[in-house]
């Protein structure tokens, strides 16, 4: 039992060493509206995996959860990758799909 503990926890800390978590804040200077993210995205070799949750202050109103969003992206070489994403509300019902290709140069 103690070595499939172990085992379990070697394997969370190793999948969580690596990945990536960001979090960001944006203020809309007209809009007077300040916008919070927090994201997660993991690399499985060419593959990549990201989830998104935003909120949103509009002017002097309380903080309100915005919507998700998950993206699934494969890198076709060194500086291109294609993507999609499915966009969700935050009642977490069908918003939007958006697909697309990067290029890094």
């Amino acid at each position: 039992m103690k070595n499939t503990i172990a085992a379990i926890a070697l394997i969370t800390t190793a999948s969580v060493a690596s990945a990536d978590f960001n979090a960001t804040s944006e203020y809309a200077v007209q809009a007077e509206a300040i916008t919070f993210d927090l994201a997660y995205s993991k690399d499985f070799g060419d593959f990549d995996l990201s989830a998104l949750a935003s909120w949103d202050k509009p002017n002097s109103e309380a903080l309100d959860f915005s919507g998700t969003a998950l993206s699934l992206g494969y890198s076709v070489s060194t500086n291109v990758r294609v993507y999609g994403t499915l966009q969700m509300q935050d009642d977490f019902s069908y918003e939007e799909t958006v697909v697309g290709l990067s290029v890094d140069f």
